[in-house]
């Protein structure tokens, strides 16, 4: 997911990820290592996919109780990552 993407995401409006499930030239560690970043970034680009509505729902109900709760944005975040198991590039 790119910056602009989880942004997006965080303010409810339509976002994609990639579903590093498939499989990709990312399974190479040795590709990842080698390869510059805006070319990895380009690669993810092509292969991000909006967001299934019923993930992207379960994840504005989760920032919309945290923030009634008072958690800071950054705390947010953090959780969403790694609640959703979200990359940002």
């Amino acid at each position: 997911m790119q910056d602009k993407e989880f942004d997006n995401l965080f303010n409810d409006k339509d976002a994609k990820w990639m579903d590093f499930k498939q499989p990709s030239v990312f399974n190479d560690p040795l590709y990842l290592t080698n390869t510059p970043k805006d070319e990895i970034r380009n690669i993810i680009a092509e292969k991000e996919k909006p967001i299934p509505s019923d993930t992207r729902e379960a994840i504005n109900k989760f920032i919309k109780d945290k923030r009634i709760k008072k958690w800071s944005e950054r705390s947010i975040r953090r959780a969403v990552k790694r609640k959703w198991n979200i990359y940002v590039v």
